[in-house]
């Protein structure tokens, strides 16, 4: 009771921050949206593009990561009050899987974006439409796919992998077991709002994320510990606050997007199916997916090497790894930024402006990760503390991977502005082949060296491994674009 107490007092103080600084600027923004004139990408200039760009998106993922952050810090209190780190670990080894289902809704929302925007801009309101349609029904059956045969794999993998620990297994699956059954809300969520994005409508999301995180600050410690009628349901709460916030986020992503002007005079012909459109958003929708598979695959080969390294080496990773995508958020918005510039003006054929984009992109991305860098490195025991008190295996582990990720940030930055620029340039399969390096093969072949050629597994090396990767990915990412675009 006394955790749930200091949970209402946090979330008081929280929801008033939010609502003076955060929702009434997006909401008064909103407002006045429609007597500001809309960003040209190809004649405005570049650095007020991506500030102009890259904030919103930041502050889209600044939230979704908080809400993150949230549920390890729960997860954390769990294991305290039980005295294991089993529920962190579960939590972390679960993180990957949750990944994996969250990467089809994200493929299918760019993909979905990509269509409709392009139909919307040569004036076929009926093809937007229909193209809604057809990523509606893709990602239901994505979702079924993934409620039968994600949790028939995902078990078998987890109880083979951690053989030794049944305790663990049981509450990753208590987790993700109603994650994958619910998989359909992130689903119809991301899609319904491909189609408020592609009529600039980013307003709408972002509220929903910040109400949403308000949300997890209540019904996390409500649904795990319980409170009068509502009973304890331990680490499935977690899984089951995010299930209630997202099904109210969809009621309210949709009710937006049907009373869009996209949706006035909708007729029974727009709702068809059409093969050829399902074919053309399923080429969209692929590679983004396999993307984002790829780090899911990343986050997962990496936090099950680490169970060969004691209790809260997983949970110490999984939180450290959340505190550092919370450092890289500023770079993925100047990503997104940079990936529309680019867009816009290959089209234009406007290469100097190209060159310009990766030139400023790139050279923000650096200064902003280099300070990131100096603070993580002088802070990491007091941000590792700050999701692991109380627990030292897991603090001692988040604090090592801080320590080393500090190191690693600059290479980061050259990596996602890279991927950008050839996003942008429609060369999507670099960035792929050097994500599977820098987050599958890198990692794997680092951990494999400092478990089997040492007396003892050997975390350090591990982590200096991943390092050195990251920065030939960094390097190599850098060279690579640089070449591409004096061939324009």
């Amino acid at each position: 009771m006394l955790a749930v107490g200091k949970a209402a007092i946090m979330c008081n103080q929280i929801t008033e921050f939010l609502r003076n600084h955060v929702i009434a600027p997006m909401l008064s923004q909103k407002t006045l949206s429609t007597q500001r004139r809309r960003p040209d990408l190809t004649e405005d200039s570049i650095a007020s593009l991506l500030i102009k760009l890259a904030l919103p998106a930041g502050i889209g993922f600044l939230f979704a990561t908080l809400y993150n952050l949230v549920d390890s810090f729960w997860a954390n209190q769990l294991g305290q009050q039980l005295g294991t780190s089993d529920p962190i670990d579960a939590f972390g080894a679960g993180g990957g899987y949750f990944f994996l289902m969250l990467s089809c809704a994200i493929g299918i929302n760019q993909g979905a974006t990509a269509m409709m925007t392009n139909a919307l801009g040569r004036g076929d309101i009926a093809a937007a439409r229909n193209s809604f349609v057809q990523a509606l029904g893709l990602g239901l059956a994505a979702a079924l796919i993934l409620a039968i045969a994600g949790i028939f794999l995902m078990t078998g993998i987890l109880e083979a992998r951690f053989a030794d620990r049944p305790e663990m297994v049981a509450m990753a699956l208590d987790y993700l077991v109603p994650i994958y059954l619910f998989s359909f809300s992130f689903m119809f969520l991301l899609t319904a709002n491909s189609a408020l994005a592609s009529q600039g409508d980013f307003a709408t999301l972002g509220i929903v994320q910040v109400t949403a995180f308000i949300l997890n600050c209540i019904f996390d410690p409500l649904f795990m510990l319980g409170w009068g009628p509502i009973p304890a349901f331990g680490i499935a709460g977690l899984a089951i606050a995010t299930i209630v916030i997202n099904l109210i986020g969809v009621v309210v992503i949709f009710y937006r997007t049907l009373r869009s002007p996209l949706f006035v005079n909708l007729k029974f012909s727009d709702l068809a199916v059409d093969g050829n459109r399902l074919g053309d958003l399923v080429k969209q929708c692929v590679p983004a997916t396999l993307n984002m598979f790829v780090i899911a695959a990343g986050y997962i080969v990496i936090a099950e090497i680490l169970n060969a390294f004691g209790d809260g080496a997983m949970g110490g990773f999984s939180n450290a790894a959340r505190l550092e995508q919370l450092i890289l958020l500023p770079v993925i918005g100047l990503q997104i930024a940079v990936l529309a510039i680019v867009g816009q003006n290959m089209g234009a054929k406007k290469f100097d402006r190209v060159r310009r984009t990766f030139a400023l992109g790139g050279g923000t991305a650096l200064i902003i990760m280099g300070v990131g860098m100096l603070l993580v490195w002088l802070f990491h025991d007091v941000l590792s503390e700050l999701f692991a008190a109380g627990n030292d295996s897991v603090h001692a582990m988040s604090n090592l991977y801080l320590v080393y990720s500090s190191f690693a940030l600059l290479a980061y930055a050259l990596v996602f502005i890279a991927a950008g620029i050839l996003q942008g340039m429609k060369k999507p399969i670099m960035p792929l082949l050097i994500n599977t390096v820098r987050l599958i093969i890198g990692p794997w072949l680092a951990f494999s060296i400092a478990v089997n050629f040492f007396d003892e597994p050997n975390i350090h090396v591990g982590w200096i491994g991943v390092i050195i990767v990251s920065w030939m990915c960094g390097l190599f990412s850098l060279v690579y674009v640089w070449l591409q675009i004096r061939r324009l």
